[in-house]
């Protein structure tokens, strides 16, 4: 799959992991503009990791440029890929859980906090 189009309107305005899995397969994002700047916080930059559209009619113009537009398609969606592997796998999520989750219950489970950062653990 080369194109994705994801809607967040009933996701909380906010990043799912769906997006993240749809990057990490080298597909491009086309992803519906919402409030805020969730995508921001996470470093994820809109022309650079993902494709913004705001109503319908702009979602299928993209759709028809990047179609024909298959270079740039490309380095966005490998941009994407690049930064989902690097800052949004599953193991990065369950590392940042288990400081948080240390962090709240006063060192109890220190243990949960000092595991591995995803990158030393993958080699």
């Amino acid at each position: 799959q080369q194109l994705s189009a994801r809607d967040l309107r009933r996701s909380q305005d906010t990043l799912t992991m769906r997006c993240f899995e749809i990057m990490a397969c080298g597909a491009l994002l086309l992803l519906n503009e919402v409030p805020g700047n969730t995508h921001r916080e996470l470093g994820m930059i809109p022309g650079t990791h993902f494709v913004l559209y705001r109503h319908p009619k702009e979602l299928f113009e993209r759709i028809n440029y990047f179609l024909s537009h298959e270079e740039e398609r490309q380095r966005i969606a490998e941009a994407g890929y690049q930064e989902t592997l690097a800052r949004h796998t599953y193991l990065h999520r369950v590392h940042r859980m288990g400081e948080l989750i240390a962090r709240r219950l006063g060192g109890r489970y220190r243990e949960l906090a000092v595991a591995p950062e995803p990158a030393q653990a993958a080699s």
